[in-house]
């Protein structure tokens, strides 16, 4: 049965948690995807900016929520980007009969103020997915309808690190730094270009901030929330943070896919990699001419203007066409995992 897709913005603070910048408590913004009532009028969503640089088309904004027990998704986005960039995976799982839940992760997000430590802090953004669980669940609406032990994750690019941590990855610096070091190498290593001086800022930050240094030394911790059931990998990132101890914790189905011409988070050291370190994992590789971000949302023409480096996809790659099979995939394997309604 297919659902009418209901959306939402939601907001809430982790008081346990500061905002980097000194303003209180870490903030957390959330877009919600949900199966919404029959009458819910659909329409297409513009966001980026003035001009609308990107769209998620069929949304009812605001829309009742339609009764039932569903299952939850929680979803993390890349480097830099924003809850609503998973809104075209958000809002097929919501037709689905899923409620599907988008952090913006404090800063790392388009959506505020950029922050180095939410670049170089990339684990906390697993204790982002858990706080966003409790909350859902805690939630007045949301937490009537969705059914608790029917819980999973999907992250894109430095998502998908985040929802293998919640899974029970653990980080190893040490291993990366390995990796950045040898003849092995490659674009993974390098600062983003959304934040160019972040090297130079993290020693700063060494030489500076006491906190920082707590904060670095917590990377090894265990992040695994049991709450979640099953993970999907999407062109994930910092796959040698990783190493054969650090996944031994991972002990639920795990379904990964790659883009075998990904410039930005290459595929042999990120996801296969990953696929070799966890046999039991499902591995999809997509066609070398899918690049690293056919995953965020696709662009309106003002965004193939003025962004056509996140935008443009090559002359045999057609955007929404990936994006519909891989919707697709995802909610087969939710639903073989046992995340089904």
């Amino acid at each position: 049965m297919t659902y009418k897709a209901g959306s939402q913005t939601l907001f809430f603070q982790d008081a346990s948690r500061p905002h980097w910048a000194g303003l209180g408590a870490r903030p957390m913004s959330l877009d919600v995807w949900y199966p919404a009532i029959d009458s819910a009028v659909e329409q297409t969503h513009y966001f980026g900016g003035e001009e609308g640089l990107f769209q998620i088309e069929g949304i009812a904004k605001d829309a009742p929520l339609l009764a039932g027990k569903w299952p939850l998704i929680v979803l993390s986005h890349g480097t830099g980007g924003s809850g609503l960039q998973m809104g075209w995976l958000g809002r097929h799982l919501a037709s689905q009969g899923f409620v599907a839940a988008a952090i913006s992760h404090h800063g790392n997000t388009c959506m505020e103020p950029y922050l180095p430590q939410g670049f170089l802090l990339w684990w906390e953004r697993a204790t982002d997915l858990s706080r966003v669980i409790d909350f859902m669940l805690d939630h007045v609406e949301f937490g009537e309808v969705i059914a608790a032990e029917k819980i999973a994750a999907a992250g894109f690019s430095l998502g998908g690190y985040t929802a293998l941590a919640v899974a029970g990855g653990i980080c190893n610096l040490s291993e990366l730094y390995r990796f950045c070091s040898s003849d092995e190498r490659d674009a993974s290593c390098d600062a983003p270009p959304e934040f160019s001086s972040l090297l130079a800022m993290r020693e700063q930050l060494i030489a500076s901030d006491p906190e920082f240094n707590l904060e670095l030394e917590r990377h090894a911790l265990s992040y695994k929330d049991p709450r979640v059931r099953a993970v999907l990998l999407l062109n994930t990132a910092l796959g040698h943070v990783f190493t054969s101890d650090g996944v031994a914790q991972i002990d639920i189905p795990l379904h990964i896919v790659v883009a075998a011409g990904d410039q930005i988070a290459p595929a042999k050291s990120n996801g296969m990699y990953l696929a070799q370190l966890i046999p039991a994992a499902k591995l999809t590789v997509l066609d070398e001419a899918v690049n690293h971000y056919v995953y965020l949302c696709e662009a309106t023409p003002a965004g193939k203007q003025y962004l056509p480096e996140l935008c443009c996809d090559d002359a045999m790659v057609e955007r929404r066409l990936i994006h519909q099979q891989t919707a697709e995939l995802a909610v087969s394997f939710f639903q073989s995992s046992g995340i089904c309604v």
